[in-house]
């Protein structure tokens, strides 16, 4: 980068100041360590407690260096994180789409992309993600061997 570049600050919503592309790089990196809130890293002045500021992503998104490619790679990466910590789904083994189980009774789930796919009805267990086998629904368990439920077994 040019000598010039390093001058050139925004100052964010808790008064620290960061450069653009250090906020990018800052921000990606949260994003890849799975967390999807923004939070301000300075050390409070005369301390050594990080500020831990809330940034909105509309902020970030203002000051921040992004390109269309890295905002909708933020935009994605941010729904996915949101949603895994607020909704209760998982990747299909098949086909790696996010399935939401709507019977909290029942282990048996349905992929419907793999079904269509597939023309024939594809289920697999919620708790070991293996192909469904044996009579269903069932809330403890499938007929997988090792599919065990260790919330059940703390109670045993």
């Amino acid at each position: 980068p040019d000598e010039g570049d390093q001058g050139l600050c925004a100052e964010m919503s808790c008064g620290h100041a960061v450069t653009p592309q250090s906020l990018t790089g800052w921000c990606r990196s949260l994003l890849d360590q799975g967390q999807y809130k923004f939070k301000c890293p300075a050390l409070k002045d005369g301390t050594h407690h990080k500020c831990d500021a809330l940034w909105s992503y509309q902020e970030v998104r203002r000051l921040a260096v992004l390109t269309a490619a890295e905002m909708q790679h933020f935009e994605e990466n941010m729904a996915r994180l949101a949603a895994t910590e607020y909704c209760d789904f998982k990747t299909c083994p098949g086909c790696s789409s996010y399935i939401e189980r709507e019977d909290l009774t029942n282990l048996c789930v349905q992929c419907l992309v793999c079904t269509a796919d597939k023309n024939e009805q594809v289920q697999f267990c919620w708790q070991c993600l293996m192909p469904w086998k044996g009579p269903a629904p069932r809330s403890d368990r499938c007929d997988n061997n090792g599919c065990i439920n260790h919330d059940l077994e703390l109670l045993r």
